[in-house]
């Protein structure tokens, strides 16, 4: 994935962004956007585990909500596995 480049020019390797405060404020108001629902099958994750999938990574660390979708682990692991095939996204 590489590294993420922050709006105020700084740099990070990915895994410490995923603990950053502004990658954890991107992560919830996308949550909070798709009301805590899976985008694919749109189960009802509220108190359970989700995952926040990057729909491109040429914004990592300054993406806006429309680059990144809320998904169960079930989903997002069948996303990985097939996203060329899922007509959804194209």
């Amino acid at each position: 994935m590489g590294l993420a480049f922050l709006p105020d020019g700084s740099r990070m390797d990915y895994k410490e962004y995923l603990k950053h405060p502004r990658w954890k404020k991107v992560r919830q108001a996308r949550l909070e956007f798709d009301d805590y629902k899976c985008a694919i099958c749109h189960r009802d994750m509220h108190g359970e585990p989700y995952e926040t999938h990057h729909l491109s990574y040429a914004l990592l660390g300054r993406e806006r909500l429309r680059d990144v979708i809320t998904l169960c682990p079930s989903c997002h692991q069948t996303f990985h596995q097939n996203w060329q095939r899922l007509e959804y996204w194209r």
